[in-house]
């Protein structure tokens, strides 16, 4: 009987589905005498952003062996990524089998998609074929990444021992013994002076031996009884080498040399097949993308790159509205719920603050003013000059700072349990769950199950209390480990010398939405923050919510939102009714 279901079948479907919903797309080249080269590359090519080629190894197709790095590399990048020959949907009924016409093909492919120039990332075998990419087209290849790449092998490196492999296939047979190296088609004549040819031309070569290169990791798998062919690179620590600040700096300015860190060896590890954080975020895309936003990068200069949700189609006659999440996971997870009931009513432009999603800077600015100046340039950019601003917890300090700073750009303004009212002598007075900063820091950015179980305990009225431990580290894999030490400074500078007295008053029509049993900030803090605002504000407060109102009373929470930002502007005395009602 034919097989009914596949798990590895719906998985390369899933893939196939990420890489389209990412923003490539499925193409086929035939390059003649029987050769056809498969290759995702731009739905629409960005000519400001450089190229990118990424070349998989040995085993599954391109998909399988580079889906964890194209959400990093998209925003950055134009990426290219190939089914090399006799993987995934590239075939030939040439008889060559080299990775010198491995390469030729790629290139063929390249200029097919009228590409030029571009950095090559090789991982394998793949590695092999980008060699030779570099060394037969050095015009085309800018910078060069080697991912475990035995490019340098000699075909007396297997004889002298060097592998822990018998034969070319990994098992001897014990009728014929050892093949002569005559027949080792896979491995013919390979000198390391060949080597050389190309670094003598000077291209810029970074040799990515960590964890693991062929020499080195071999004999650390023997002390550790583990079997020599089962490792992978982990995502995690690749992009640790190849993402911004570093690689940014690296295509732009190649270094002669790349030190090592340390001498020290990581376990190899192996890449997690599924991750629940990862789909749910891929999720969060496509639902975004189907409502009508696109992602966009914007680079803002000296090293700061803002990444936002901005309308595919801009209507004139509609308001626009900034959304500003909250420290936690990105923007998507925060907004996800207000999408679709948002966007027919405003242009909506959802951005990623700095050191979240994909926004980042090189510069030491931590501070809430300098985040608002960074939203402030993504809006010009996008030709936004008014805009009514909605920001949640961290998002409402940015928001509060983009009305002082910018007061002819915000229309209306709301804030959410935000409490940009906070003096630094309030923890030591006993008003937070916590005792000092580096306390608060352990929580709003868990690295450990048991810690997110306290999150929710802090965050959430009724709190969620069954869930899988391996949710939880999976959440803290994908969400909470990346810029940990940025994040960290971020709240520093949130608290650091933070008086009332020092606070600026705006002139905006603010609507203030708290829930009543926040323990994050406190609801003494909305009140405090009406006080400050007078006659200005109006202050909501929900009852039966925490701190997480997004997630534990989101209608109620739009009801609100909708209201303040729909309706005609409220009169004082409607406000004054209005202020500090508790709702259902």
């Amino acid at each position: 009987m034919a097989k009914c279901f596949s798990l590895t079948a719906l998985r390369d479907r899933w893939f196939r589905f990420s890489f389209f919903l990412a923003g490539l797309k499925s193409t086929t080249t035939d390059l003649g005498d029987g050769t056809v080269m498969h290759c995702w590359v731009p739905k629409t090519c960005e000519p400001s952003k450089p190229n990118l080629l990424l070349l998989h190894g040995i085993g599954a197709n391109a998909m399988w062996q580079w889906n964890e790095f194209l959400s990093s590399f998209l925003p950055r990048f134009n990426v290219y990524v190939p089914d090399l020959l006799f993987f995934g949907d590239s075939y030939t009924t040439r008889p060559e089998r080299t990775e010198q016409f491995q390469a030729q093909c790629v290139a063929g492919v390249l200029e097919a998609q009228g590409v030029r120039k571009l950095n090559v990332v090789g991982l394998s075998y793949g590695g092999f074929a980008a060699y030779s990419l570099a060394a037969q087209f050095p015009e085309m290849v800018e910078n060069l990444v080697l991912c475990c790449a035995g490019v340098s092998l000699e075909e007396k490196d297997m004889e002298d021992g060097m592998f822990q492999l018998t034969t070319r296939l990994g098992v001897a047979d014990p009728q014929r013994g050892h093949q002569p190296s005559s027949s080792r088609s896979s491995v013919t004549s390979r000198r390391s002076s060949a080597t050389g040819n190309l670094l003598r031309k000077k291209k810029q070569i970074r040799l990515d031996l960590h964890p693991c290169s062929f020499q080195s990791c071999l004999p650390v798998l023997e002390e550790k009884e583990e079997h020599p062919l089962r490792f992978s690179i982990r995502p995690t620590t690749f992009l640790d080498l190849i993402r911004p600040p570093e690689a940014t700096q690296y295509l732009k300015d190649p270094p002669e040399y790349y030190p090592q860190e340390s001498n020290t060896r990581e376990p190899i590890l192996m890449a997690k097949c599924f991750s629940f954080a990862e789909t749910r975020n891929r999720c969060f895309r496509f639902s975004f993308s189907k409502a009508g936003l696109k992602s966009t990068t914007i680079d803002l200069g000296d090293g700061t790159v803002m990444h936002c949700w901005v309308p595919k189609t801009y209507k004139p006659s509609k308001p626009n509205l900034l959304l500003l999440h909250g420290v936690g996971a990105n923007a998507m997870w925060q907004w996800s719920e207000f999408i679709s009931p948002f966007i027919a009513r405003f242009n909506v432009y959802v951005p990623d603050l700095l050191f979240f999603g994909d926004s980042y800077t090189t510069r030491p600015e931590r501070t809430e003013q300098f985040q608002a100046q960074c939203v402030a340039g993504v809006l010009r950019a996008q030709g936004v000059r008014k805009t009514n601003v909605v920001g949640i917890s961290y998002g409402g300090f940015v928001s509060y700072s983009l009305a002082v700073q910018f007061p002819e750009m915000v229309e209306k303004l709301v804030l959410c349990c935000a409490g940009v009212c906070m003096e630094d002598k309030d923890m030591e007075d006993g008003m937070f769950p916590v005792k000092s900063v580096d306390e608060a820091v352990s929580y709003l950015f868990p690295q450990t199950p048991e810690k997110v179980k306290e999150l929710l305990k802090v965050v959430f009225y009724k709190p969620v209390t069954k869930v899988p431990s391996c949710f939880m580290q999976d959440f803290i894999d994908v969400m909470c480990t990346e810029y940990l030490q940025e994040r960290t400074e971020l709240i520093d500078a949130l608290h650091k010398d933070r008086k009332m007295s020092n606070l600026p008053k705006i002139t905006q029509p603010t609507l203030i939405i708290w829930g009543e049993y926040d323990k994050v900030f406190p609801l003494e803090l909305g009140h405090r923050l009406k006080r400050h605002l007078e006659e200005n504000a109006q202050l909501v407060v929900i009852k039966d919510c925490g701190h997480a109102m997004n997630a534990e009373k989101p209608k109620e929470m739009y009801k609100h939102i909708k209201s303040f930002l729909v309706d005609p502007k409220l009169s004082p005395k409607k406000a004054n009714q209005t202020n500090g009602q508790k709702v259902d």
